[in-house]
């Protein structure tokens, strides 16, 4: 069975305190209401049961500061005080309460092993499908973002504007056009898996809405050293797997020629999935009446749109668990993967056959 999917966040003790010295805990009677929402989302963040959370103390220094953090408790409370403590030293108790008391907390501490943000990175050097918080310059944090598609936070430039803490979306008008789409540029990613039954099925609305969707997600910026992964699972191939693959390659082709990009294609029996929706490495984009929407740039139905960044949002708290359950259930249809023989064939797979978001 796949292992439950979890994203991992690489955090630094650095950041933590910086955080907290500038955004307090949310408890002070000063704090802004921006400062209280940024440290509430971190917080939930970081004790979240669907991530893995790495800090860059070792497990030694970790427990280290614990235990002196009991001595000075038991010392005060010998002479009837109450030890009063720092705001690093309450969250580092609390990581340590859920540490010893629940399943679903996923705390590493990596000390040398922990991966870092610098200039001299590579993709080699990152986890790619992973979140990073650090106290690093906000040049270096926009430039690995950029050339790695993974989304990099610093203490030293945090706001609600760059946290996307919010969710977006639009109610979509049947005869409307694709405006949504718009929201969806500058979203920095490596991988891409498309989930949707009918969005290969005619080869007319699937040049018309594949093209803007990839135009709008494929980046721009990524490292020449850098392979994106695009994947579709889908279910109506017109017993034309092959004619598909290769117009979505050369769709991409079209659209990025500099972009070193593997292509997938999945088909999957029709009760395998049945929401439609698109996941990058921080994206979740669902549409109900699916993404075969547009027909001569026009809406042939009425449905919504939802646009929200999982990992960090505090207005849909559906959102994280939606996007792990999806990923976990995308990993068991690679890992049984079957080669490609024909068409008649309810399920197979053809191209690259793999996505890092899912491995």
């Amino acid at each position: 069975m796949t292992e439950r999917y979890r994203k991992t966040i690489y955090c630094e003790m650095q950041f933590l305190r910086e955080c907290l010295e500038l955004y307090g805990d949310g408890t002070a009677l000063d704090s802004s209401q921006e400062a209280v929402r940024i440290w509430k989302s971190l917080h939930d963040l970081l004790l979240s049961p669907d991530v893995n959370l790495r800090l860059d103390i070792s497990t030694e220094d970790y427990l280290k500061e614990i235990k002196d953090i009991d001595k000075r408790r038991l010392k005060a409370a010998k002479k009837g005080e109450k030890l009063l403590l720092n705001k690093m030293e309450i969250l580092l108790l609390d990581f340590e309460r859920r540490r010893q008391g629940e399943a679903d907390f996923h705390l590493k501490c990596l000390g040398t092993d922990f991966v870092t943000v610098d200039a001299l990175n590579s993709g080699n050097d990152l986890s790619l499908n992973a979140i990073y918080l650090t106290c690093k310059d906000a040049e270096t944090c926009k430039r690995v973002t950029a050339s790695y598609g993974v989304l990099v936070f610093t203490s030293k430039d945090l706001n609600l504007e760059r946290l996307s803490l919010g969710d977006e979306g639009c109610a979509i008008a049947k005869g409307e056009s694709g405006s949504w789409l718009g929201k969806l540029q500058g979203h920095a990613c490596n991988a891409v898996v498309i989930v949707d039954n009918y969005i290969m099925s005619d080869t007319r609305k699937m040049d018309e809405n594949m093209t803007d969707i990839l135009q709008a997600l494929l980046p721009h910026t990524l490292a020449q050293d850098m392979v994106f992964h695009l994947t579709v699972f889908t279910s109506d191939l017109k017993l034309q797997a092959r004619d598909r693959l290769g117009r979505l390659e050369q769709m991409v082709k079209r659209l990025r020629p500099e972009l070193n990009c593997q292509v997938s294609l999945f088909r999957c029996g029709t009760n395998v999935f049945h929401d439609r929706v698109i996941v990058s490495n921080h994206q979740w984009i669902s549409c109900g009446g699916g993404f075969d929407l547009f027909k001569n740039k026009k809406s042939d139905k009425m449905t919504t749109v939802n646009i929200i960044v999982p990992y960090l949002t505090d207005t849909v708290k559906w959102a994280r668990r939606a996007y792990t359950n999806l990923v976990t259930q995308l990993g068991e249809e690679i890992n049984k993967k079957t080669a490609y023989i024909n068409d008649s064939f309810p399920s197979f797979c053809l191209g690259a056959g793999l996505n890092r978001l899912i491995q």
